[in-house]
């Protein structure tokens, strides 16, 4: 696999963060959603072989107490369903 752009990802993730802050939830989700494929272009595919990421990302949504966590498990969810996966 080659070697991702981390200027680009910066860039994308700073951005994303942007949309955020601007309450456009749309484009922040797909930019995200873009740096994930980036980083990881393999990740849906092997949940779908693999299930416990599911499970785990599950239980750190309805369980955990930090809002960030809660957040980011939330996200890598709706990445999950949006590449295929049946959660």
């Amino acid at each position: 696999m080659p070697e991702p752009n981390y200027k680009f990802l910066k860039v994308l993730a700073k951005e994303a963060f942007k949309c955020f802050a601007k309450g456009d939830t749309e484009n922040a989700e797909a930019m995200l959603f873009s740096f994930m494929q980036t980083v990881d272009p393999t990740f849906a595919d092997d949940v779908k072989k693999d299930r416990q990421i599911i499970y785990t990302m599950i239980k750190i949504k309805n369980t955990s107490k930090d809002p960030a966590e809660q957040f980011a498990a939330t996200l890598i969810l709706k990445f999950l369903k949006s590449k295929g996966v049946n959660l």
